[in-house]
């Protein structure tokens, strides 16, 4: 989105932030030379962020090595950057295990001799079932699904950790750069996601961290913290409750983690991407007062926030609503009229009323329990 495509309030929150800046595609790719020749392992590279960032870096000559879990994904992947005269190697990496990881590095050296940046993208969205209220025979409640912190807190701090050890390893004094996926909920919690939330509140509180110990040894630590993106991470429920609200770019989140791992300048940065673009935010933002970063992120998403209270206070009625009913049938009609006023009839498509709101929040809310 253009400066002339905001409104004349968002053009002032964007030039009243002090510890931040907008940054355009070519911004973010100023530095793309850096990248050739160098060695970029990237998790989760099969699918989505992951995959779109591995064809750009390999096509400013950085050599991928490109991981995921689907082992054929990154095999397509491989193909595609080797097509186009390119340089890549693909592996099978389960991150939510050690070994696996280990593996993954280790054939990255033996097959490079170093490596220059790691991008820890691999991760899930909601595993369902946390929030249930199911007993097992003993009466007691079961054990909740820990796949979500398995991949996106364990599994990430498994890659970084790993990403540290061997980028010390390498003796280059040039760029040497580790990029953190983050997300909005690094920030605040979505609703009926709270293992996604802590999960990347986790990672924004292991980007602080390690800014302090990475940087005496010469890595660049970044996070990128994107808004909803349609990716195949967003479940159904997911779209439906951000339906008529701007989305991010896939683009434009890959132009975030192509800045923060090919700058060698760049280090100690969040990377923001909503439906604006890419805002770049100094680690020290927070403590800026009212001019900080975080209170200009919640002005700046405010209609998406109030949307996300909304769905919020109608979890109880959800929770109820799920439960056999011969209205459902009646449900389901009354979200899909109300998503369609929500969206259409409630000041159009990208106004962000506060009638909309509520009719998003209820369409969501119908549309969940069906």
């Amino acid at each position: 989105m253009s400066t002339s495509e905001l409104t004349s309030e968002q053009v002032a929150l964007k030039e009243a932030l002090p510890s931040s800046v907008s940054l355009s595609t070519e911004d973010c790719l100023a530095s793309a030379k850096e990248l050739k020749g160098k060695v970029v392992v990237v998790t989760g590279a099969g699918a989505g962020f992951g995959r779109s960032y591995s064809l750009l870096a390999a096509s400013h000559g950085a050599k991928v090595v490109a991981s995921d879990i689907k082992l054929e994904t990154v095999e397509g992947l491989v193909q595609e950057i080797k097509k186009a005269g390119g340089e890549a190697i693909a592996t099978h990496c389960n991150t939510a295990d050690w070994d696996s990881q280990v593996a993954m590095f280790r054939l990255a050296i033996n097959t490079y001799g170093f490596i220059d940046s790691v991008v820890v993208n691999a991760g899930v969205t909601e595993a369902p079932g946390w929030l249930d209220d199911k007993e097992g025979p003993d009466g007691e409640p079961v054990k909740p699904p820990s796949m979500t912190t398995d991949v996106n807190l364990i599994g990430a701090s498994y890659t970084t950790r790993l990403a540290f050890y061997h980028l010390q390893k390498n003796p280059s004094t040039g760029l040497k750069s580790l990029v953190l996926l983050g997300s909005m909920s690094s920030f605040f919690g979505i609703p009926l996601a709270p293992m996604y939330s802590m999960s990347k509140h986790a990672m924004m509180g292991l980007f602080r961290s390690l800014y302090y110990s990475a940087q005496p040894i010469g890595i660049n630590v970044n996070i990128v913290c994107p808004w909803f993106v349609a990716t195949g991470i967003l479940d159904t429920g997911a779209l439906l409750a951000v339906a008529g609200l701007p989305l991010a770019t896939v683009d434009n989140v890959v132009s975030g983690i192509f800045k923060a791992s090919s700058d060698p300048n760049y280090n100690g940065y969040i990377l923001a991407i909503d439906a604006s673009g890419v805002l770049s935010i100094s680690h020290d933002a927070f403590f800026l007062g009212d001019g900080g970063y975080y209170r200009a992120f919640l002005s700046r998403a405010a209609f998406t926030i109030s949307t996300i209270k909304t769905i919020k206070d109608v979890v109880a009625a959800i929770r109820v609503a799920r439960r056999p009913s011969p209205q459902k049938t009646a449900i389901k009609a009354v979200g899909i009229a109300a998503l369609a006023w929500g969206v259409y009839g409630a000041g159009g498509i990208g106004e962000f009323t506060i009638p909309g709101l509520v009719a998003r929040g209820a369409a969501a809310a119908a549309l969940l329990v069906i």
